[in-house]
């Protein structure tokens, strides 16, 4: 790859896929040779937590533009750009933009000199678009999916080999209160139902829960392996077009994606189109947050005037989900944080917060204490049956604060 590196110019744009696309091993030399390179731009989809490491530093010249945030100072000193996008509307974003070079992890070439692109498509239909020359990472770990779609090798500007394991994803041990969160969520699903899901421990264990579930339908912005769970339960409707843009979990899972032939890898564009999503009944979007106020209104990214985390496709699905018929838009998350002395519901947020969903995003919300239905609720309705689900240690509290917000209105 050094001879890649030393092509590049003062200026240049690239594009490096995150999740499972992301080619470690090129990021990983880039990297190390950082210092040594001219001020470039690289636009990427890291996933925090999933893809950790950093392009621009202090030590050299590069500059990120990100659709997760990361590196709050470095934000502020306009050295990373991060997009306060949707996944839909960063797809948007990113097919009017001009790369320079996109980097693409890719299989081996097939007998028709097909690469596939894998697990994970995410941004690159949108990318590919605008982008002047193709660098083809051809990684004999990326599997031949039969749903995703290929390049041919003739289509690259470039071509290196690299040997390395895809990124994996492992959720680790399910706590108790995830265990219970999943229970609930799994009362508001019947069989046929199209769902939407993220990565975690309570996504997780509601997968593990509905094994015996039948015709479950998946439209999705990641599936992990709870979806390998579900296919080998007979719960999976056979006959469905089960799509994602990004698989992302295991090497077991990865090495049975070719297996899933009712599986379909397209990009966010696809997805994550609003006009794709409301031709699903029974679409039900399960989505977490950082807080729920006693509005009903969903805190996704900030903490205080700290951007932690992004919309992601959460607004995308959760709008779609809503306006479907027979739709459900969920919101799922622990009643507390900091070892149960915060709540995470709350009365309001604080100033500088970011509502990511409004009043009219949500129709559930679930908390290991229960499930509030706010759909058809009137605001005190809301209230009070979102306080029946927060944490007893801080339901007084909360009513208390509900009623003080109402005296001074």
């Amino acid at each position: 790859m050094a001879n890649f590196f030393s092509q590049l110019k003062v200026g240049q744009r690239l594009y490096i896929p995150g999740a499972s696309a992301e080619p470690r091993a090129f990021v990983e030399a880039l990297a190390r040779v950082s210092a040594e390179l001219p001020p470039l731009n690289i636009t990427n989809s890291f996933v925090p937590g999933v893809n950790p490491l950093a392009l621009a530093t202090e030590d050299n010249a590069l500059t990120e533009t990100v659709v997760f945030p990361r590196g709050n100072k470095l934000m502020h000193e306009g050295r990373v750009d991060f997009l306060p996008l949707s996944y839909f509307g960063a797809a948007n974003y990113l097919q009017q933009q001009s790369f320079d070079w996109a980097v693409l992890q890719l299989s081996p070439p097939d007998q028709q000199g097909q690469c596939s692109l894998g697990a994970s498509v995410e941004f690159l239909p949108s990318v590919l678009k605008g982008s002047q020359r193709l660098l083809g990472l051809i990684n004999p770990n990326v599997p031949q999916v039969p749903g995703a779609p290929s390049l041919s090798i003739k289509e690259l500007h470039q071509v290196e080999e690299i040997d390395s394991p895809l990124v994996t994803y492992n959720v680790g041990s399910i706590d108790r209160v995830s265990d219970q969160i999943a229970g609930h969520l799994s009362e508001l699903i019947e069989s046929g139902a199209v769902l939407q899901l993220g990565l975690g421990n309570v996504p997780t264990k509601l997968c593990a829960a509905l094994g015996e579930f039948k015709q479950l339908r998946f439209h999705s912005g990641m599936l992990s392996d709870g979806f390998w769970h579900l296919a080998e339960c007979g719960a999976l409707d056979e006959g469905f077009a089960h799509t994602t843009c990004c698989a992302l979990g295991s090497d077991a899972f990865y090495q049975q994606l070719p297996h899933l032939q009712q599986l379909t890898i397209r990009g966010v564009n696809q997805t994550h189109d609003p006009s794709n999503l409301s031709q699903h009944t029974n679409l039900i979007a399960i989505n977490s947050a950082l807080e729920v106020d006693l509005w009903g209104q969903a805190n996704l990214e900030m903490l205080g005037t700290r951007q932690i985390s992004s919309v992601g496709g959460a607004a995308d699905f959760a709008r779609a989900a809503r306006n479907a018929p027979q739709g459900k838009s969920v919101i799922a998350l622990p009643s507390t944080a900091a070892k149960g002395k915060l709540s995470r519901i709350v009365p309001h947020f604080q100033p500088g917060q970011v509502t990511s969903l409004g009043r009219g995003d949500i129709d559930y919300v679930v908390t290991e204490h229960g499930v509030a239905e706010l759909k058809g609720k009137s605001s005190l309705q809301r209230a009070q049956a979102l306080i029946q689900i927060a944490d007893p240690a801080f339901r007084e509290q909360l009513s208390e604060a509900w009623h003080q917000q109402l005296s001074k209105s």
